[in-house]
């Protein structure tokens, strides 16, 4: 015969309590969705990390004749090859990219169709935003940006990535 004690002790209750801010905190980790910082043309962006196959130190780019301005050429990737193109230039930007740095990376966007990555001047940190806030973000008139979060004080706005492969 098996005897329960339905006693509580002090323990168990340290223990669920442990327990429950333990759930707790994992749902709000569950919660937040983390952006990529980054700055192209002196400008800053922020893009959702599930869009982002990785991030590369730049690399020998091929230049492909009489391609669009914004293209700046085929680079191969980790045995891959990418299209690199210039964001300052694809979306219209005012500033264009910088001389190529210690900083400088080629950011490989997710897509359905080519491989695609935007050269950038750098990616200075990470940042969390709720999961419901970034979901209720929608394309903006320009096409490649879809609202904004504010960083340190500044209105960033967010690049929507499927944009970018029009």
């Amino acid at each position: 015969m098996i005897v329960k004690n339905t006693k509580t002790t002090d323990d168990d209750q340290v223990k669920d309590w442990i327990a429950e801010e333990i759930s707790s905190q994992t749902q709000d980790l569950l919660d937040f969705e983390e952006l990529l910082e980054l700055v192209v043309g002196g400008e800053r962006f922020l893009i959702p990390l599930k869009e982002i196959e990785g991030i590369i130190t730049p690399t020998q780019i091929t230049p492909v004749p009489m391609a669009p301005e914004h293209f700046i050429g085929l680079a191969n990737l980790h045995g891959e090859i990418v299209c690199i193109v210039d964001p300052c230039k694809l979306m219209r930007l005012k500033g264009k990219l910088k001389e190529d740095s210690h900083l400088t990376r080629f950011v490989r966007i997710r897509g359905p169709r080519m491989k695609l990555a935007i050269k950038i001047d750098e990616a200075p940190r990470i940042i969390s935003v709720r999961r419901d806030q970034l979901a209720a973000l929608t394309p903006k008139e320009n096409g490649y940006t879809m609202g904004h979060f504010e960083v340190n004080g500044l209105d960033v706005p967010v690049i929507y990535c499927k944009a970018l492969y029009a």
